[in-house]
């Protein structure tokens, strides 16, 4: 056995060495982003189990036309107002152009704490969902999915 032998266990070893060094540094940042990606959908399980809103009362004004919902918050969640979706009907509406928020009486706020009732008014050209059918059912879905949804009482 020469040093050929040798020198070649050596140059074998420094190649596993290398390639180690190499791998390592990969794999320890895909381990810390599935990490990251379970601690992060544990958080959202948590909040969605910790979200709960309930329709406390829909009515549809059949005079001026228009819909009015008004929902609790009733979980220990904050909400994110522009995060809250509305069906008349199974059809969306938008926060930007169909309906205007209040929560405690507030138009500009965005936040809506745990005990808060979220009023909702939809304009009246957009309430019924064709013509002047007035609207049967609304529900309403917030963030995580959480919804809850009532039939439309209406009133003059």
């Amino acid at each position: 056995m020469g040093i050929s032998v040798s020198a070649s266990t050596a140059v074998v070893f420094l190649g596993v060495f290398i390639a180690a060094g190499t791998l390592y540094p990969t794999v320890s940042n895909g381990v810390e982003q599935v990490t990251t990606a379970q601690q992060q959908q544990g958080d959202r399980i948590l909040a969605q189990q910790n979200t709960g809103v309930d329709v406390t009362d829909a009515t549809y004004n059949t005079t001026t036309g228009e819909l009015r919902v008004s929902v609790t918050n009733t979980g220990t969640t904050t909400l994110d107002v522009p995060e809250t979706n509305l069906f008349v009907d199974g059809a969306p509406k938008s926060t930007e152009n169909d309906f205007a928020t209040t929560v405690a009486g507030d138009t500009g706020t965005t936040l809506w704490l745990p005990g808060e009732t979220l009023n909702v008014s939809v304009d009246p050209d957009d309430a019924g969902t064709s013509g002047e059918t007035p609207p049967d059912r609304v529900q309403v879905v917030v963030e995580y999915g959480v919804s809850d949804a009532r039939s439309v009482e209406e009133v003059s």
